[in-house]
């Protein structure tokens, strides 16, 4: 390279090489990257930089005012932002493209004093004698307070509300205790070369960790004496992960410490390639099969093909922004303002644009459906807080907020006013929901909440003053709970037991010619303990059994004229049927107290309502492998890869990457089965059943359903079918009642529209769509 000098040695491979081109005055010049990109830059007479040009013909350029600081930054896609400074060289001003700026004062040590935002709002701040930060004030002046102590460490935060947090440090300055608003602590204790050795919550239930020589992560220990061990390779890398029954994950590296392989626990191995820039290039997963990768001149991902054939391709703008992305499903468009704000998102199946506006401080305040005409518009407050959306019918919900900026108020076109509550270590204490009317409010749910120290849920009223209950074990993992008897839960839970092949007892069976419980009769006998309304509980027990019936006939092998007659009656390893509520007078004053907040016209709640128990437990790899409740005990069985084998008598099959591709009951290759099928992106593509009923609540009448998606990973569709056989063929009768296209809220996961879709045809690009709202 003419007038300039190598100044890295060449390595043996030359894809490996980063060059680097240096004038005479010691500037870089260019960069050539390990795949052979070249960036340039350009410099004034002062040896200041003026230009930088990258290998894709794009710029960025800065100008300087008389000090020599830069005044102006022109950006790839032509976006100016104009700086001013102070006596100091501090920035004072940043304006953006928009000519929107921010707004900068500073005290004599130039720290600052306060900030204006684009929308005018200004947060101050103020320091004491030594220059520590001691008061933040937001624009509506709710203040947060900080102290120091002598290491000059944060020693406590007190929020605008008053709450206050202490933090302990020992000599060294580690962190040993953090004490929240309502006394409780969470403790760490380090060895000499300051690992942390071990950590305490709220409950006092400890983890420990242990460390090797060169101070990594060796292993960690829970309270109940489970754990996890690493290993590592010479250059420090992760090398294997063991779990409590010593079965490890592990990872081989390049010479550039970059994982290349990836050997499960069962012995499966996923492998990766990469380019001289460290992009990954190809990826066989554990299936074995091969996606590969592909890379503009600045490394940003341009396309990807998989193994089956399918590809994504993305473009983008000059400053990086993300302006298109198609697979075979749709393609998707996006555009942006001088500030790079998404300002249009264009789904080309659907033929749908939409269009957002921003106030200057960036938040979005108007969505606009272009080819239907909806608009929906926002409002905010001065700290940046949402208010109101106005939906395209004029619609408006409006939001209040605490001085944390929580949420605690909220109304609803339909009158509809939630308001949420906070303790003082800002866990939400109650939920109110009612319906405002003349003269009086109506209740539609509350809920109120207790916590034990380690802010776990403890106890949960509602406002028929009906209490579910939680408890843990020693490692905070949920082990018991126990929900109101009249919650529907033990309906819930028996269906469950059919669904899992864990049926009642089995007393007669009848065939056609037998009368005794009437022909086609398939009934059920109960021996329960007596609780209140056992009557409509068994009547809605029967109902449920309704649909599960031929699940289970197909399961015992019984014919069509056969009608089985259940006998109900709890299981093995049930936990009592039926339980009074039993509390501490500590724990039923603050449940009373509880109760009035969400229902204040209320009278005392039940102490003695009946619950329904349900328990959990669990394996030394942190599975859940038991669970039990009034109807009898479950069993879940799981392979090495902690992947589930078995609950009760249902059995599921996974492929080499861990997803669910088979659940049966009785034979692998018989009728009670549903079968998955995934995208070379692992996500689910089909699930079809052979046999109705046996996936309750997902597919019930249909044989299957299909999901596709956009190069995002967002879904783009789902469509139900009935799956009938004409001799050696199959036809698929696509549901249309059911079947759905969504359109999505910008770049993000939120659904903006559900679409009917009326003439779905698989691999059919022209469809007839018509909004669900």
């Amino acid at each position: 390279m003419q007038g300039c000098r190598q100044t890295e040695p060449r390595k043996s491979e030359k894809k490996s090489v980063r060059i680097r081109g240096i004038d005479l005055t010691g500037n870089r010049t260019a960069v050539i990257d390990k795949n052979g990109n070249t960036t340039v830059f350009e410099y004034d007479a002062l040896n200041r930089l003026i230009k930088q040009t990258d290998p894709l013909n794009t710029t960025i350029r800065y100008e300087y005012e008389p000090r020599g600081l830069v005044g102006k930054r022109t950006d790839r896609n032509g976006g100016t932002v104009l700086f001013t400074y102070n006596s100091l060289g501090t920035i004072v001003t940043a304006t953006d493209p928009a000519g929107k700026t921010i707004e900068t004062t500073y005290n004599e040590t130039s720290q600052p004093c306060t900030r204006k935002d684009r929308n005018g709002n200004t947060t101050t701040f103020e320091y004491d004698p030594l220059n520590r930060l001691i008061i933040t004030r937001d624009p509506y002046g709710h203040e947060t307070r900080r102290s120091y102590n002598y290491l000059g460490l944060v020693a406590a935060i007190t929020d605008p509300l008053g709450n206050t947090r202490t933090f302990d440090h020992d000599p060294a300055g580690r962190l040993v205790k953090v004490t929240d608003p309502l006394g409780g602590t969470k403790q760490y204790t380090y060895d000499p070369a300051g690992n942390l050795i071990s950590y305490q919550d709220e409950m006092e239930r400890e983890t420990g960790y242990t460390y090797d020589q060169l101070n990594r992560l060796k292993s960690t220990t829970n309270a109940l004496g489970e754990n996890y061990s690493y290993t590592y390779d010479e250059n420090g890398n992760l090398r294997a992960e063991i779990d409590g029954e010593a079965k490890a994950h592990s990872y081989e590296y390049d010479k550039l410490n970059r994982i290349i392989q990836e050997i499960d626990r069962l012995g499966n191995t996923q492998s990766y390639t990469y380019d001289a820039e460290g992009n990954i290039l190809s990826k066989k997963d554990f299936n074995g099969d091969q996606s590969e990768y592909f890379y503009d001149k600045l490394n940003r991902r341009i396309e990807t093909r998989f193994a089956n054939g399918e590809t994504k391709r993305f473009e983008y703008d000059p400053a990086g922004n993300l302006v298109g992305a198609e697979n075979g499903e749709k393609a998707l468009s996006f555009a942006y303002d001088p500030v790079n704000r998404l300002t249009e998102a264009s789904d080309g199946l659907l033929n749908e644009t939409t269009r957002y506006a921003y106030d200057p401080a960036g938040n979005r305040i108007r969505a606009e459906r272009k080819k239907a005409n909806r608009i929906t518009t926002y409002t905010y407050g001065k700290a940046n807080e949402l208010l109101s959306v106005t939906d395209p019918d004029g619609k408006t919900t409006g939001y209040r907020y605490d001085a944390l900026g929580r949420e605690t108020y909220r109304t609803t076109p339909n009158d509809v006013v939630t308001e949420t509550v906070y303790d003082p270590a800002g866990r939400i204490s109650a939920i109110k929901s009612y319906e405002k009317k003349r003269g009086h409010n109506t209740v539609l749910y509350s809920f109120a909440y207790l916590y034990n120290e380690a802010g776990e849920q403890t106890f949960r009223i509602d406002e028929k003053g009906e209490v579910m209950s939680f408890a843990y074990d020693e490692a905070g993992r949920i082990a018991e709970v126990r929900y109101p008897f009249e919650s529907g839960k033990p309906e819930t839970d028996f269906e469950q037991r059919l669904n899992f092949g864990l049926y009642p007892e089995e007393k007669t069976s009848t065939s056609r010619g037998n009368k005794r419980h009437g022909d086609g009769d398939e009934g059920m006998s109960f021996a329960l303990p007596q609780v209140d309304n056992d009557h409509e509980l068994k009547e809605r027990l029967k109902e449920r059994s309704v649909p599960r019936m031929g699940v289970y006939k197909k399961y015992r092998g019984l014919s069509s004229h056969e009608h089985p007659r259940w006998h109900v009656t709890p299981g093995e390893g049930a936990t009592p049927f039926a339980t009074r509520l039993n509390l501490d007078p500590e724990t039923k004053n603050q449940l009373q107290d509880a109760y009035r907040e969400i229902n204040p016209y209320s009278r005392r709640f039940n102490d003695h309502q009946y619950q329904w128990t349900e328990t959990f437990g669990y394996d030394t790899r942190n599975n859940l492998s038991t669970s039990a409740n009034g109807w009898g005990r479950v069993d879940y069985s799981y392979d090495e890869a902690h992947r589930l084998k078995q609950t009760g008598n249902r059995n599921y099959l996974h492929d080499k990457n861990g997803n669910l591709i088979k659940e049966y009951l009785g034979e692998e290759d018989g009728p009670l089965s549903a079968d998955y099928t995934y995208t070379p992106e692992n996500r689910i593509a089909q699930i079809e059943t052979h046999f109705e009923g046996f996936l309750p609540g997902q597919l019930e009448a249909d044989s299957g359903v299909r999901y596709t998606y956009d190069a995002l990973g967002r879904r783009s569709s789902r469509a139900s079918y009935l799956s009938k056989s004409y001799g050696f063929s199959k036809q698929l009768e696509w549901n249309r009642e059911s079947t759905e296209t969504y359109l999505y809220e910008a770049l993000s996961f939120d659904i903006l529209v559900e679409y009917r879709d009326t003439e779905y045809e698989v691999n059919r690009r022209s469809r007839h769509f018509f909004p669900s709202f």
